[in-house]
């Protein structure tokens, strides 16, 4: 995996940190919205951003595969899509939270993260909230969706802290993800 594309893929993580970090202080009232629904909307708005962010870091780690099915992928922005996509080129490449080494073994996590299929859920229930409710349709429910954000935020934050993926023919990349703005992003390029 060529610098450049590790390059990307840390920028992506980085925004999706700081996403993540805006999400908390809407929370915690670090910023002010009048309007709890407007809150709900801007978390669904940062949590279907970040979704987007993780697509688009699948689609750096196969940018080159990617190209030879897709010639316009700079017109891609659906995550959903996307992810199938780079699915049909490489079925192993949602990113696999791990917590070190052991043995000369990944130590994988085995729970509490966002799993592919969540993924695609959330996505789904982000979209929904960003619209406005139709007076005739009573199941959105936007306070559960509200609830449940910290959860969403937890889950994500266990599948990125440290994850690898394996890329499309040879080797992974390995990335640890600092808890903190202030901290670094490591995106190693590992062959097998």
């Amino acid at each position: 995996m060529k610098d450049k594309y590790r390059m990307q893929y840390a920028k992506l993580l980085w925004e999706c940190r700081y996403r993540i970090d805006s999400i908390r202080d809407m929370r915690d009232e670090a910023s002010h919205a009048t309007y709890l629904q407007v809150v709900i909307e801007s978390e669904a708005l940062q949590l279907r951003k970040i979704l987007e962010l993780l697509a688009y870091s699948s689609l750096v780690s196969h940018q080159d595969a990617y190209y030879k099915i897709r010639k316009n992928m700079a017109s891609d922005w659906h995550a959903a899509r996307i992810l199938k996509n780079v699915a049909k080129i490489n079925s192993e490449y949602y990113p696999v939270p791990v917590d070190g080494v052991k043995n000369g073994k990944w130590k994988k996590v085995r729970g509490g993260f966002l799993t592919k299929k969540q993924f695609m859920v959330l996505y789904d229930k982000c979209s929904d909230i960003l619209h406005a409710e139709n007076p005739f349709n009573k199941t959105k429910n936007s306070i559960s969706f509200h609830d449940k954000v910290p959860h969403y935020i937890e889950r994500i934050e266990n599948l990125i802290s440290e994850h690898y993926v394996k890329l499309a023919g040879d080797g992974y990349i390995h990335v640890i993800v600092s808890p903190s703005t202030k901290g670094e992003i490591t995106v190693r390029y590992l062959t097998p």
